[in-house]
């Protein structure tokens, strides 16, 4: 067992082995904006705050570069991917409103790199979005206001036989 320091983990993601031990390790991420990644032993590894937010869900992007933290983070307007390494950001933006979920989607823009979706919500303009960011550095490749906020995202096998996956998300 391990005490987390925190009154309540809201999101928790396995990660590859951070200390070369070689067991998986782990991530955590609070109501505070807190990520916090520890060793199955038991020890340390890197914490990362963003000051103010709650962290839903955390998902992984895996890259020619490395593997990356994807959270989904109500209260704060920030959007980072995380390295799962030291915890710094490869990128870092502000999609327009709290990120509701997001997911990795195979390169869209032909860089080498997969991409991001996100989906955001953001009462005080009315403008939700579903964004593709690019993977490398968190450009907009395309978005969309589908008029509601965006609950749900994922990227499925290609159905339309164009080569790319196809994107799948639930508005509120």
């Amino acid at each position: 067992s391990w005490n987390s320091g925190s009154s309540a983990v809201m999101a928790l993601k396995a990660i590859p082995d951070g200390n070369n031990d070689g067991l998986e390790d782990f991530c955590f991420a609070d109501f505070q904006g807190d990520f916090t990644a520890y060793s199955t032993s038991n020890s340390l590894l890197w914490n990362v705050s963003l000051g103010t937010g709650l962290i839903t869900h955390l998902d992984i992007l895996s890259t020619i570069n490395g593997v990356y933290i994807l959270p989904s983070i109500l209260g704060n307007y920030t959007y980072p991917v995380i390295d799962t390494d030291d915890g710094s950001f490869l990128w870092s933006i502000s999609p327009g409103g709290y990120t509701l979920d997001s997911a990795p989607i195979e390169d869209i823009d032909a860089d080498g790199i997969n991409d991001v979706l996100i989906g955001t919500y953001d009462n005080s303009s009315g403008v939700h979005k579903l964004i593709v960011a690019s993977g490398s550095d968190g450009q907009t490749i395309f978005d969309r206001n589908p008029g509601s906020p965006v609950e749900q995202v994922i990227a499925i096998d290609d159905l339309d036989g164009n080569g790319s996956s196809e994107i799948v998300y639930g508005l509120r």
